[in-house]
């Protein structure tokens, strides 16, 4: 994050006014480069806790809520769009010493060894889905969130903790992306230790579907 990570600030860009005065709309959202949104003024900092480096690795917009929910390394946050730097809410999912351990001891890294969000989408009214690298052994959890803006919960329900492997990767570098619809989670994702294996994968509540083992030309198919 160069010149954020150094200063141990985030910087969110909002487009406000359509934040705030747009709602649902059918027209596809514009891209405007960096310089374009300072110039407009339309810039939000967070200030991270002194002394630590926030690490994002995903986000998640609730519009209709007003909230930006974030995945770092070993912690989510809980934003408000109107007041970033106020009453913010963390959740800390650190990796147990003994993943970090048995991650050593495969010859990673230390800074590896830690659990990077990758992953974060909305499950269903209640609760949003977490996927992190848990220090090379993937974990996912639900995350309960309330249902309206004036809610102020926020805290992961340890019951929910499970395995994440074929939905989140194994390394915290590695790319994946992800959406939820109707219920259904699509991830494109290495899912194996050494990032042999990519694959599109749908999940849902009773099945596993993914592209072909071993098979990288099925992607390229037309």
């Amino acid at each position: 994050m160069g010149a954020s990570c150094q200063t141990n600030m985030l910087l969110f860009v909002f487009l406000w006014s359509f934040f705030t005065h747009s709602g649902h709309t059918a027209y596809p959202r514009i891209r405007l480069s960096y310089s374009d949104l300072w110039q407009m003024n339309r810039t939000v900092v967070f200030q991270a806790q002194q002394g630590t480096l926030l690490q994002a690795q995903t986000m998640l917009l609730d519009e209709p809520n007003q909230r930006l929910y974030v995945g770092a390394k070993n912690r989510l946050l809980a934003l408000r769009l109107e007041h970033i730097n106020r009453d913010h809410k963390e959740i800390r999912w650190a990796s147990s010493e003994s993943q970090i351990e048995e991650c050593l001891m495969k010859g990673r890294e230390k800074p590896e060894c830690a659990n990077y969000i990758k992953v974060l989408q909305q499950y269903n009214s209640t609760h949003l889905l977490a996927c992190g690298t848990g220090a090379f052994n993937p974990t996912c959890g639900l995350l309960a969130v309330g249902t309206k803006a004036t809610d102020r919960l926020f805290s992961l329900a340890e019951e929910s903790v499970e395995n994440g492997r074929g939905r989140c990767p194994y390394d915290p570098t590695s790319l994946c992306t992800s959406t939820l619809y109707r219920g259904e989670l699509y991830m494109g994702v290495y899912t194996d230790y050494w990032e042999n294996d990519g694959a599109l994968c749908r999940l849902n509540s009773q099945t596993y579907t993914r592209t072909e083992r071993d098979d990288r030309q099925q992607l390229n198919r037309e």
